[in-house]
């Protein structure tokens, strides 16, 4: 059953709540937490999925690890790649398949000519613990690799590791002493590297370099992320928001920003790094423990795993974050937050509003019910309340402690009562503040449409999201991977505010349809120029006559 149709259930069955009575998150899921129905169904929900989750399969891994060996042998060295991967993605991390997989694909890599694809290989090969007594082989091919790359240095640290591995039999037995001497021979210090190889490598540094020269950016002590020539105030009318403390011209850029969290729409890990969302080349890195994810390289995996990947990983297996939308985004920004050193990001995420005392009742309960199933997650499928201590983690680092202070963190029942509580907080907060990430680059162009970038991913920015909406915006947005640039899109004068758009745009939507969405999704009427001059506030009504 759909998580979707498992709401529509609650949503008939249970009894209503009087919101006067609600006034804060913890007051709501501690009335939903006393209703045993909705615990039970979440568990039968979560145990079904569990059920059919999809594993590891050492079956399935030897025969792509045979399939590669084949096409290997008849020199299909791409297709080789492939099932090398797939065997990678189906080994678990205690068999020999995993790291043989990665040794093998390494060898595919060197007979492409793609020695620093292979040099990447080969080091994760040896991580995963390939077999002592053949590892020589890897260091042989990495050495080639340097030669080939001209990278002298490097080649003559890792012949002085196999020369010392001649002499240690744990690595080589002293029958192969004399064959692995003459591979050495063999490998001659005057091969020349490939020119077109280097070249090719300087000019996507040159690339690199060009892009950053690009970009001027000071930033704000006062306000993370932000220009220096940017800063938020408050006042009770807009609330808090974003001005320009000084002439702003066409082009110069406002935010640079990593977001808290992110999940990719598709769910499709095999083209997009689920951890930096650069594009995945055919050597992804798979994770060890799900067939659900892949990563750029071995440092985003690394990455994910201890920021958040370990307790996300069982639901990507059952499948679970396909189902429940903008929850996914909620449980990543939970576990990213109590495993973050910076308070400082970890507080403006804090600070982002809910709208809970403008929400209907219906929806804060359906919000609510989500909460508390990805908190039985948590605590049925990961180790996540035994690993973290929930007052170190998250409690302590909150600088205003008003939301803390309704709590009381003792028993399993209190820890599970305030994580779900910030769970239905951050999935407030992403409703009203969640970012679409466009895979579009348009960093080095003055074109400021957004209609042909495709969305790949929602994401949070707090310092973003301190701008209000405007139909007709002075910004744009720019997502290079992960990062979230806003670069402005005309000239901004002194005290003039800083104004995004966050979707119904007047060139794109009428007025009625702007206000509608704007309405129902952040809770305020829109007032900009866009819907109060007569001239604009008919625009697509004149374009369709």
């Amino acid at each position: 059953m759909e998580w979707q149709k498992v709401l529509e259930i609650f949503t008939h069955q249970l009894k209503p709540i009087v919101k006067d009575k609600i006034k804060r998150e913890d007051e709501l899921m501690s009335c939903l937490w006393n209703d045993q129905n909705i615990k039970k169904l979440v568990c039968l929900w979560l145990d079904n999925h569990y059920d059919r989750r999809e594993c590891k399969s050492i079956a399935k891994a030897q025969a792509f690890k045979k399939m590669g060996n084949k096409e290997f042998q008849a020199k299909n060295y791409n297709k080789s790649i492939e099932s090398y991967t797939k065997c990678a993605l189906y080994a678990s991390i205690n068999s020999c398949e995993l790291p043989v997989a990665m040794a093998n694909r390494s060898a595919s890599l060197f007979y492409l000519g793609r020695y620093d694809d292979c040099i990447k290989d080969i080091q994760l090969a040896i991580k995963l613990n390939y077999p002592k007594q053949l590892q020589y082989k890897l260091y042989l091919r990495l050495l080639q690799c340097y030669l080939k790359l001209g990278k002298q240095q490097l080649a003559e640290e890792i012949l002085t590791i196999v020369q010392k591995m001649i002499h240690d039999s744990d690595y080589i037995a002293p029958s192969m002493k004399g064959n692995i001497e003459r591979k050495i021979n063999n490998i001659t210090f005057t091969d020349s590297f490939e020119k077109n190889t280097v070249q090719n490598i300087i000019q996507n540094t040159d690339d690199l370099s060009r892009l950053k020269s690009k970009i001027i950016f000071e930033e704000n002590v006062n306000f993370p992320n932000a220009s220096i020539n940017i800063d938020r105030i408050y006042n009770e009318e807009l609330g808090r928001h974003v001005v320009a403390n000084k002439c702003i011209k066409k082009g110069d850029i406002l935010f640079m920003e990593k977001p808290v969290g992110f999940v990719l729409l598709s769910h499709d890990t095999l083209s997009l790094c689920p951890h930096c969302i650069c594009s995945n080349t055919d050597i992804p890195v798979p994770c060890t423990t799900c067939v659900n994810n892949f990563y750029c390289n071995d440092y985003c995996l690394t990455e994910a795993w201890s920021s958040y990947h370990c307790w996300e990983c069982p639901g990507s297996q059952m499948e679970l974050w396909k189902e429940i939308g903008i929850g996914h985004l909620a449980l990543k920004v939970l576990l990213t937050c109590t495993t973050t050193t910076d308070k400082v990001k970890f507080n403006e995420m804090q600070n982002l509003v809910t709208n809970f005392d403008k929400l209907s009742m219906d929806d804060l309960r359906i919000y609510g019910i989500t909460a508390i199933m990805l908190t039985i997650y948590l605590s049925k499928y990961t180790d996540f309340f035994e690993t973290n201590n929930l007052e170190d983690c998250l409690m302590s680092k909150f600088s205003d402690n008003s939301f803390n202070m309704n709590f009381n963190i003792l028993t399993s029942n209190d820890k599970q009562l305030y994580v779900s509580s910030l769970l239905l907080r951050y999935i407030l907060q992403l409703i009203g503040n969640g970012h679409a990430i466009t895979k579009s680059n348009t960093l080095l162009s003055n074109d400021s449409s957004m209609n042909e970038q495709d969305i790949v991913a929602t994401g949070v920015y707090p310092s973003a999201s301190m701008m209000n909406h405007s139909c007709d915006p002075n910004i744009i947005n720019i997502f290079m991977n992960q990062y979230l640039i806003v670069r402005a899109s005309k000239d901004i004068a002194k005290d003039e505010e800083i104004l995004n758009c966050y979707g119904p745009h007047y060139r794109y939507m009428t007025t009625e349809d702007r206000q509608k969405i704007l309405k129902s999704q952040y809770c305020f009427t829109c007032k900009c120029t866009a819907c109060t001059l007569p001239r604009l506030q008919y625009f697509m009504v004149n374009i369709k006559l």
